[in-house]
């Protein structure tokens, strides 16, 4: 993970050399409102942006914690972890005005994340039967997609919204169950949860629809 972290900061810092030469040269910081709730991964999100020419470079992190706005993820306690993701943008197209812009962009992240479960269903092995319980989680995530992303800007006033596409491969380990061997079993009305919280090595999709609010300077 250090090495990961490192190479983001690398590449970071070599965008922000790079773009001292660029004709667009305005920062921007980034406050992301939907990660407060976020039933999987919730917490504070803020990210820094770097505009240059008909490019921009942004590094976002998340400190993941136990937010609960309006409920989201009742079932998932003592939530601990942190969230890393760069991104590079390409700037298609501007409008008459400047106050609009669109981008797409790429992005590579990684995610570590601890958490404990309550009220699950577990079934021990070769047996038909369960009990509810919980268990500690551990999920380890890396992401690579691409997104579409438009900014409105108001004054220093920036919103962003996106939508895109991309694949996490992610490594999620229960601990502490009654017995190691149990199973977590996921009801029909648990439609999303083993995306997330089923045991193993996996890859998923993923979708990445939200709207960030930010100051450029």
């Amino acid at each position: 993970m250090k090495k990961v972290i490192i190479m983001f900061i690398f590449v970071f810092i070599g965008t922000l050399v790079f773009s001292q030469n660029g004709e667009w040269q305005k920062n921007q910081i980034k406050f992301s409102p939907f990660r407060m709730i976020n039933m999987f991964n919730p917490g504070l999100e803020i990210g820094y942006q770097k505009n240059y020419g008909q490019f921009a470079s942004q590094i976002s992190i998340a400190y993941l914690t136990n937010i609960n706005i309006f409920g989201a993820g009742n079932n998932r306690k003592n939530i601990n972890g942190y969230r890393v993701i760069f991104e590079e943008k390409i700037l298609l197209s501007k409008t008459v005005r400047r106050n609009n812009r669109l981008f797409i962009s790429s992005e590579i992240g990684y995610n570590n994340v601890s958490l404990t479960i309550e009220n699950r269903r577990f079934v021990p092995f070769n047996t038909e039967e369960f009990y509810i319980g919980g268990c500690n989680l551990k999920r380890q995530s890396g992401y690579f997609g691409t997104k579409m992303n438009m900014e409105f800007r108001i004054n220093h006033l920036i919103l962003e919204w996106y939508a895109g596409f991309g694949i996490i491969y992610q490594y999620v380990q229960h601990f502490n169950k009654r017995n190691a061997t149990d199973r977590m079993d996921f009801n029909f009305e648990d439609l999303i949860s083993p995306l997330f919280e089923e045991e193993g090595r996996y890859l998923i999709p993923y979708f990445p629809i939200t709207v960030k609010i930010g100051y450029a300077f």
